[in-house]
């Protein structure tokens, strides 16, 4: 029944149109008798060609199908592989898409699909004194504290300027100079004790001070040495590194620094003396006074979490930091396996995931940087298409620039967030064809060991699976062209 459905409600349209334009006529001209010879219609009121794409559309869908299959069939054997596509969230192509693979950075579109449920308050890093020490002739007696708030993005000038235009950051030349202004106001010249630099969100937690807490049981050593992630710390500064490279491209460049609470104090420190107040002490880590005795110096509020999300999808330190926010928020404190049950409520709850498929999902860190980690590629297409609402142009990660440079030059329109590593090859993004037409996917590629040497061989993000999939993307639409399917110009009778 239901089919007959729409041809009736068009026809009762068609008719209703037709006898409210006819009466117009007469009303206009009532004493004109009404020329009913009309030009005949090319193509019938009932024709396909009045739905040109709709007409067109199941063949675009069979020849992207063809394409995308095509690629993954050009893959060895030895390289077990998925990839899912999805034309307006309605599934067009799945090879393996319900098989799990280690998903390297795919992983973090999990971790974001749960901050959504966590609230979207951002971060605040405060600089306070103790209003029990003295300020005498000017100089204070005591110490300055600087208490983080878990901010992932707390940043210096030279390591944000690292990252593309745009990239959050919280800056701490802003929070020294409004330090500065306020110190002098109180009539603060000199601060005769140190910087101290404290932690109160993670301290006591799992993952408090350094990478080598829970981190070791789910990282490969090459991994841990890698430095593709800095500290995580409920303080700390451009992810914890006292030195980083200048390009982002030679991670063995950077060095963690030993104690990021006493890093941040010591940036702080330096800036504040730059701005005209000595400081007598040294920078350090300890407890912060009792809430009571805190006077308020300056503070910092963090950019958006929506904006910080995006730039998890190109920074493994603040994927990483989100982890333990997202465990922190729902439980109170930075245990891995609370962040990784939260994950997986969230995508059974949000339908990304049915029970039985718990098997296929492990998230066992925010970066993907565990070769422990599992996904499937119609997972991490499902949550493009509806499980993270973060705006298309957020859908950026690391290698994102090889990734669009793997596209043909016809694919104007591409974000993707993408990885490379020996054991992986992935990326996931969104495109919108030349006929509208949004095409989410996701492709997973994982590598097998030499058998000869046992060796797995360097990765790049262009590697086999990725261009031909985009290809065949970018072939979208294939059907024939639609100035082929539309309504014939009519005949007239002139």
């Amino acid at each position: 029944m239901r089919r007959y459905l729409l041809p009736a409600v068009v026809l009762a349209v068609v008719v209703a149109a037709s006898i409210l334009t006819s009466r117009a006529n007469d009303a206009a001209e009532p004493d004109t008798p009404a020329d009913t010879t009309a030009d005949p219609l090319t193509t019938p009121l009932f024709s396909a060609r009045r739905a040109p794409e709709w007409l067109r559309q199941p063949t675009n869908d069979n020849i992207l199908r063809d394409g995308v299959e095509a690629a993954m069939s050009e893959l060895p054997d030895i390289a077990p592989a998925c990839v899912s596509v999805h034309r307006g969230g309605e599934s067009i192509a799945e090879v393996n898409s319900d098989l799990s693979f280690i998903p390297g950075d795919l992983q973090r579109l999990t971790t974001l699909a749960a901050m959504q449920t966590v609230g979207s308050g951002g971060f605040t890093t405060a600089v306070v004194r103790d209003i029990n020490d003295p300020i005498e002739e000017g100089v204070l007696q005591g110490n300055l504290y600087i208490i983080g708030g878990a901010d992932p993005v707390l940043s210096t000038g030279p390591f944000i300027s690292r990252f593309p235009e745009g990239t959050a950051s919280t800056s701490l030349v802003e929070l020294a100079v409004d330090t500065v202004e306020q110190l002098r106001a109180d009539g603060i010249s000199e601060i005769a004790g140190g910087i101290v630099g404290v932690d109160l969100k993670y301290a006591g937690n799992v993952q408090s001070n350094t990478n080598e807490d829970a981190e070791l049981f789910v990282w490969t050593e090459p991994d841990i040495g890698s430095n593709a992630v800095g500290i995580t710390d409920g303080l700390l500064v451009d992810n914890g590194f006292q030195s980083f490279d200048a390009d982002l491209v030679d991670p063995s460049a950077r060095v963690r620094a030993a104690s990021a609470e006493t890093h941040v104090a010591g940036e702080l420190r330096g800036m504040i003396q730059f701005g005209g107040i000595m400081v007598t002490g040294e920078a350090t880590v300890g407890e912060a006074p009792e809430a009571a005795a805190r006077e308020s110096v300056a503070e910092i509020d963090s950019p958006p979490l929506q904006d910080i999300a995006q730039r998890a999808l190109t920074d493994a330190t603040t994927a990483e930091m989100l982890f333990r926010e997202l465990a922190l928020r729902d439980v109170g404190e930075a245990h891995p396996l609370a962040a990784t049950f939260k994950v997986l409520e969230v995508l059974q709850t949000s339908e990304l995931m049915d029970v039985d498929e718990l098997g296929n999902t492990a998230n066992w860190d925010g970066s993907g940087l565990s070769d422990l980690d599992r996904g499937t590629c119609r997972l991490f297409a499902d949550i493009l298409d509806r499980g993270v609402s973060l705006p298309v142009e957020a859908i950026t990660g690391v290698g994102a620039g090889a990734a669009a440079a793997c596209a043909p030059t016809t694919l104007e329109s591409l974000d993707v967030i993408a990885s490379a590593r020996p054991s992986v090859t992935s990326a996931a993004g969104r495109v919108m064809a030349a006929n509208g037409d949004l095409i989410t996917f996701a492709v997973i590629v994982n590598w097998i060991p030499d058998a000869e040497t046992g060796e797995l061989a360097p990765r790049g993000v262009c590697d086999d699976v990725v261009p031909a999939v985009l290809d065949a993307i970018a072939a979208h639409p294939g059907g024939p062209n639609i100035d082929d399917l539309t309504p014939l110009p009519v005949v007239t009778n002139s």
